[in-house]
């Protein structure tokens, strides 16, 4: 009797270990997926924040441009476009690296800000 007693004991503990190791693996996993979920979605936010703010540079200085402006001030333009214009990669590359299934889509959004002129 005190063998069976053991047996089912041991039996229990290898059990019990067994459901707390794959409750452990999927608690990871799910916080695996929620950081991915959030490094991606802040890597979406600073992305159309990026091109928000080219888009911007941008209009501002082709106004300036056709609206004959001064050619510093034209200068000037030009040069915060160049400031946004960098500012776009980071976030891009990051979203393509944490989400490959949408570097179409990024690469699409991307080219059609740069190509506003």
């Amino acid at each position: 009797m005190e063998i069976a007693a053991a047996v089912v004991a041991v039996i229990g503990t290898v059990l019990g270990a067994g459901v707390v190791g794959v409750q452990q693996y999927c608690a990871a996993r799910s916080q695996r997926r929620e950081a991915l979920r959030d490094r991606a979605l802040k890597a979406l936010c600073q992305l159309s924040t990026a091109l928000a703010d080219h888009r911007c540079a941008m209009w501002v200085r082709e106004d300036l441009r056709l609206s004959g402006a001064a050619p510093a001030d034209v200068a000037a333009a030009r040069e915060a476009s160049h400031v946004t214009r960098s500012a776009v990669t980071a976030p891009q590359v990051a979203l393509m690296a944490l989400l490959p299934q949408v570097r179409a889509e990024v690469d699409a959004a991307v080219r059609a800000t740069y190509e506003m002129r």
